[in-house]
């Protein structure tokens, strides 16, 4: 006998699971090991790297990884093509090597994700237009996760711009 979902609410119920399972699997699944990924050379002793990424409708940012294992999973993002999003926590103060933005990503609370939340969506210039309501009426908790966001690449040396 086959199981239906009997009511909208079930179907919501089935749905919520199954994206909670996606994204377990997701961050169980995220930690590559070493030797499946490229790396662009030496680079700073991996202590830190910094990572180019691209929102619609095509503004850049510059992300800093201080987190070798973070910094082995962006390269095996960018090495396989893997289709994971930016998370992070926005600070509203500039960062030399992210010219132009007025903020940035602390390096600590980034992180990478299959699936994002809508309350933590939004363009890079958006963000920036609406820097003051960043924590208030925009991005609960300061936490950001454009579903548009594409790693692009890995910086041979942090950027001046």
């Amino acid at each position: 006998m086959k199981a239906v979902p009997r009511s909208p609410l079930d179907i919501v119920l089935i749905c919520v699971l199954f994206v909670s399972a996606l994204d377990g699997c997701a961050q169980s699944r995220s930690q590559v090991p070493a030797e499946t990924t490229s790396s662009p050379g030496p680079l700073r002793g991996d202590r830190e790297a910094f990572f180019e990424f691209m929102t619609l409708p095509g503004d850049t940012f510059i992300i800093k990884l201080t987190d070798p294992e973070k910094i082995t999973e962006a390269r095996a993002i960018l090495a396989k093509k893997y289709d994971k999003h930016i998370v992070g926590t926005v600070v509203p103060t500039p960062q030399s090597y992210n010219k132009p933005w007025r903020y940035h990503l602390d390096p600590r609370s980034i992180s990478f994700t299959l699936l994002t939340d809508s309350r933590c969506e939004g363009a890079i210039r958006f963000i920036e237009d609406n820097l003051p309501e960043v924590g208030k009426s925009i991005l609960p908790a300061n936490k950001w996760c454009p579903a548009s966001s594409q790693l692009l690449r890995e910086l041979p040396e942090s950027p001046k711009r």
